[in-house]
């Protein structure tokens, strides 16, 4: 009987712990959830030429820096299968507004790949340079909008 009750008191002990971690699970499934579902948000859906104008539009508005073009890239697939959209922003501001926008850039966009930051300078202009960077957008997978739109209608 003592050793019915032994195995019996792990079987609980146990079944209490994976419990306990099933609720621990439960938890961490909404935090990467969550945190999926806020990188899909930060990716390119619907017309990328279009999505990318309105969004680095609306970051412009918060930073010093005056954009003086936006230039259309392409689609490009990697090995993952995964799409990407690159394209080039021209920009000019003082050094510190340059890298205060490429911080802030790279923040908004985290699934970004900046390909290349060019910064032009002349000892006339004033403290104010040209910079010109390309970047790499990354393209939500065509199931993952799909989902999304459903997920929004309903």
């Amino acid at each position: 009987m003592r050793r019915n009750i032994a195995t019996l008191d792990d079987q609980i002990r146990q079944a209490e712990r994976d419990a306990l971690q099933a609720t621990h699970d439960v938890a961490h499934r909404a935090e990467v959830k969550s945190f999926v579902e806020t990188q899909y948000a930060a990716m390119i859906s619907g017309d990328p030429f279009a999505w990318v104008v309105r969004e680095l539009s609306l970051l412009a508005e918060q930073e010093p820096v005056h954009m003086a073009g936006l230039h259309p890239g392409g689609k490009n697939e990697t090995k993952s299968g995964s799409s990407s959209y690159s394209m080039r922003i021209d920009f000019s501001g003082t050094y510190d507004q340059i890298g205060a926008y490429v911080r802030d850039l790279e923040n908004r966009f985290p699934t970004s790949e900046i390909q290349s930051l060019s910064i032009v300078g002349s000892p006339g202009d004033k403290g104010s340079h040209d910079a010109s960077l390309e970047i790499a957008l990354r393209v939500q997978p065509a199931r993952a909008t799909e989902k999304l739109e459903a997920k929004k209608t309903s």
